[in-house]
């Protein structure tokens, strides 16, 4: 698939924008990580720190080129991080794995699944444009190419 970049523009809709993780987000991150229902349903640390936040959103820069990408998500006008939604990306197996949480503040209001969409759609665009023997073909089985283009058939 090659090298995993940030999208340029931002993948946005009216009430969210998708950006990558800043280090001056890890307040904003271990804050919302002390809602002991991220930790439980997420992989994130329940004892996550402002410096341990630093250092996770340091991996997850470090790790967009491997196929994992990390977006921060925000409500414009505010460039504060709400939460996070993610892809990992397994061209060898033609998968991915998409993941998230959110502040409590905002839960409820539709935001993740407007993240979840922006996402699956730039990956299923990003697979579709690349062809070659360790990518995921331009014609996926599976993938209907209708008027749904994320709808999967077995």
């Amino acid at each position: 698939m090659g090298e995993l970049r940030p999208p340029e523009p931002p993948l946005a809709t009216d009430r969210i924008l998708l950006r990558p993780f800043h280090l001056d987000d890890a307040a904003t991150v271990a804050a919302a990580c002390q809602d002991p229902t991220i930790p439980r349903y997420t992989m994130m640390p329940d004892d996550l720190t402002e410096d341990s936040a630093r250092e996770w959103i340091t991996r997850g820069i470090e790790w967009w080129p491997r196929g994992v990408a990390r977006f921060a998500i925000t409500r414009p006008p505010e460039a504060r991080c709400v939460g996070q939604i993610g892809v990992g990306f397994e061209p060898e197996l033609k998968r991915a794995e998409a993941f998230y949480w959110l502040d409590s503040r905002v839960r409820g209001l539709g935001l993740a699944s407007e993240a979840l969409e922006l996402v699956t759609r730039w990956g299923v665009r990003r697979a579709r444009s690349r062809s070659s023997p360790s990518g995921y073909p331009r014609r996926q089985r599976g993938v209907a190419a209708s008027r749904d283009p994320l709808r999967v058939h077995p």
